[in-house]
């Protein structure tokens, strides 16, 4: 494999200054997590999840998500799997989920192009995020 093959390009994040709630749970479960969309990019998402206690999502989990479930943002929740691909732990405050999307109805794709394409214009320069945090061993692992 030559260098140019291995290379990934990032795509912007942008952090959202509106509260957006993801409901998550690892498929084939019924327990729902409330978690915060911190910034979203074209192919994913970083999520927070408020609590002192880990949620019980490792690296690799693939979630079933449900996208801003009220509405607030999309005219309607959009639905999409995707895959933990970074975990952070603040100081047992907190945790943050890196998550790639990796499957997505192509309407809802769209739809979210097109709101993180329009949040990218709207976004001054200086407050988009181009350099992506380093994950962290959780607890116990």
């Amino acid at each position: 494999m030559s260098a140019l093959e291995n290379t990934r390009v990032r795509s912007v994040r942008i952090p959202l200054k509106q509260d957006l709630v993801v409901d998550g749970k690892t498929i084939g479960t019924t327990t729902h997590f409330p978690l915060q969309l911190a910034n979203v990019s074209k192919t994913g998402m970083l999520l927070s999840w408020l609590s002192p206690h880990q949620a019980p999502f490792q690296e690799n989990t693939i979630l079933e998500l449900q996208i801003d479930e009220e509405s607030k943002y999309f005219d309607q929740p959009l639905q999409a799997l995707g895959k933990i691909v970074r975990l952070l732990q603040h100081d047992r405050d907190f945790t943050q989920y890196g998550v790639r999307i990796v499957q997505i109805d192509p309407k809802d794709q769209l739809i979210w192009e097109q709101k993180v394409h329009l949040l990218e214009e709207n976004t001054p320069e200086q407050e988009k995020l181009s350099i992506p945090f380093e994950p962290v061993k959780a607890e116990g692992s």
